[in-house]
Order: C-alpha cells, then structure tokens, then sequence
C-alpha cells in the first residue's frame, strides 16, 4: 500500500509529466495493514537526467505522518536511515505536502539469484483513490 504526497496545486506531479530533466517524489509504503505503530518506509526518489536516486528510511506510522504534516524531524532510532531523514527533511522544507493518492496492489516479484539489478514484478488487483 502507498500514498503519495503532492502539494495542493499537484505541482510534483505536473512536473513529472513534463518530462524535465529533474523530478522529485516522496511516498510512503506500508506491507500489509498497519497501525500507528507498525514499521512502515517513507521513500524520495529523485531522477536527474534518467538517473534515478532511490532512498528510503524505515519509521513507524505515527512518526511518518507527524513527520510529513509537521516537518519535525522524528527523534532518531536504531531503526532508521538518518541520512535520507535528513534529505527527506529539507524536501518537506521546498513544498507544503498533503497525501493525494493512496494506491494499493497485490504484486508478485521475481528476482534472478545472484543478479541483484533485475527485477520483474507483476502487479494485480489495483486499487487506488
């Protein structure tokens, strides 16, 4: 399950669809249903000139979402990345982000043992609002 953050006026998202060479997202991603304490991963990715720069940092559901509502930073803990905390921090300085898209799906991957760069995933039963 994701939802995808965006500011009010839908400005990352325009700005994918241009085609630019610099865009930006942020998402979180949760296994399963959670609660407020469960683990969950806050994801940026950034893609410059068709490199794409994946990051994430595992927090539990309460601090993601006191994290991006608030842009307080969550106390730091064993269990997350603090340097993408930080680069997620100064992103939710550039722009006021609310959630605009939850999509869920039911995804089987498939990985080739010992090739860690191929991936193939097939996604069923979408959902999203």
């Amino acid at each position: 399950m994701n939802i995808y953050f965006d500011t009010e006026d839908d400005y990352l998202i325009c700005h994918s669809l241009e085609k630019l060479k610099y865009k930006e997202k942020l998402k979180l991603r949760t296994y399963g249903v959670p609660n407020e304490t469960t683990k969950v991963y806050l994801k940026i990715k950034k893609k410059f000139n068709g490199l794409v720069i994946k990051r994430r940092t595992t927090l539990r559901l309460n601090e993601a979402y006191d994290f991006v509502q608030t842009g307080n930073v969550p106390q730091e803990k064993d269990y997350m990345n603090a340097q993408t905390v930080k680069e997620i921090s100064y992103f939710l300085t550039c722009y006021d982000l609310s959630p605009k898209v939850y999509l869920a799906y039911d995804r089987i991957a498939y990985f080739e043992k010992g090739n860690s760069d191929l991936r193939i995933s097939f996604d069923q039963n979408i959902r999203s609002r």
